[in-house]
């Protein structure tokens, strides 16, 4: 006797997101998907389930199984799952000091050595390396340092103008807080990879940086005037960020990532903080966005017969008083309830036993 499970899926990667119709975002998908169908498997795995004996033994042809979701122990037998439960924890830190290409003896990379052609970035990283807090009370201080990259190019969607992407940021707050700092280099002034809600970082738009590729060490200079005072400190950080779809990990095995080198912060009489390719004063992390908790927002509600709900056929009326709902609302459909950010559901049946050598018409 066969047993199979039905499910019913709604994932909300956030009100506020537009996800574009491109093959990125369907590839990845695609992969997401598979992913969340051994996700359910287990966590179904886990569930008890109470189980109906439904006899098939004088089975004749016709309906095998019916969910109205009327007055029946049968919603019993339901299980909602919220996908988003428990939350992943973030990864690794994927800064590394090597000689590949390096500057100098070393360089810092962001990279995996394993990927690609030459190592690389995988999807959906967003890697940090942050100085320790720097005394800036000289107006002539500045930061300067040297790097190459070959990351994915510019040209992501409205109002985005770089898929993945890096840039520099400064924190007068011990790491608290962080704010990108302004460079002329920059390509790109809003970067999908840090800003977009489902496939980046939910930073919004408006981050510029670096995009594309610089396969030349080129020195860049910024001035920290604005944010000199007596007696504070600073942070500085390099920030990495990929987005869903397309890294050296998943099609592109030339892109290298990002290497930094000779970082230097300087007034015009004196070195105040020097970096040249390892691992001293230096500490890289994963600040990776992982959403909130969804919650599980599927529950049997009641009907009201004067509500319409415009079905496309007569036959697909809602049955007479109740219907299974992913909303958040109380028992009763409310038509002007809605979901919650982030969230990500499925809904699966009990057991549902098919007869043997059943013969299954296909109709065109």
């Amino acid at each position: 006797m066969k047993r199979v499970l039905l499910f019913i899926s709604l994932a909300v990667f956030g009100l506020f997101a537009v996800l574009s119709a491109n093959e990125k975002n369907v590839k990845q998908m695609t992969k997401n998907y598979a992913a969340k169908e051994v996700t359910v498997k287990q966590k179904l795995s886990q569930t008890p389930i109470c189980l109906k004996t439904n006899s098939t033994a004088d089975f004749t042809g016709g309906l095998i199984w019916l969910e109205d979701f009327e007055n029946s122990e049968t919603w019993d037998d339901w299980i909602g799952v919220d996908l988003t439960d428990p939350r992943p924890e973030r990864g690794q830190s994927e800064w590394i000091v090597n000689d590949w290409q390096a500057l100098g003896d070393s360089s810092w990379r962001c990279a995996d050595t394993s990927f690609g052609n030459y190592g690389g970035y995988a999807n959906h990283w967003y890697q940090v390396l942050d100085t320790p807090p720097i005394l800036v009370s000289d107006t002539t201080t500045t930061f300067t340092f040297f790097h190459r990259y070959k990351v994915e190019g510019p040209g992501a969607d409205p109002p985005y103008d770089g898929w993945d992407g890096m840039n520099v940021r400064i924190s007068a707050d011990t790491g608290k807080t962080w704010q990108v700092l302004s460079v002329a280099t920059y390509n790109a002034s809003s970067i999908w990879a840090f800003g977009h809600p489902a496939q980046g970082h939910n930073e919004g738009p408006n981050i510029p940086g670096w995009v594309g590729e610089q396969s030349t060490w080129t020195k860049e200079t910024i001035s920290l005037k604005d944010y000199a005072q007596e007696s504070r400190a600073v942070m500085l950080r390099f920030a990495f960020a990929s987005d869903m779809g397309y890294s050296t990990d998943d099609g592109a095995p030339d892109l290298f990532g990002w290497q930094i080198d000779s970082i230097e912060v300087r007034t015009t009489a004196s070195l105040i903080f020097s970096n040249y390719g390892n691992t001293v004063d230096m500490t890289g992390s994963s600040q990776e966005f992982i959403p909130p908790l969804g919650g599980n927002a599927w529950h049997i509600v009641e009907i009201s017969p004067t509500d319409s709900l415009l079905p496309y056929y007569p036959e697909y009326e809602p049955t007479p008083t109740h219907a299974a709902a992913c909303q958040v609302s109380g028992s009763i459909f409310g038509k002007d309830s809605t979901y919650s950010p982030w969230m990500e559901n499925v809904y699966v049946t009990g057991p549902i036993f098919i007869p043997p050598d059943l013969s299954v018409v296909h109709l065109d």
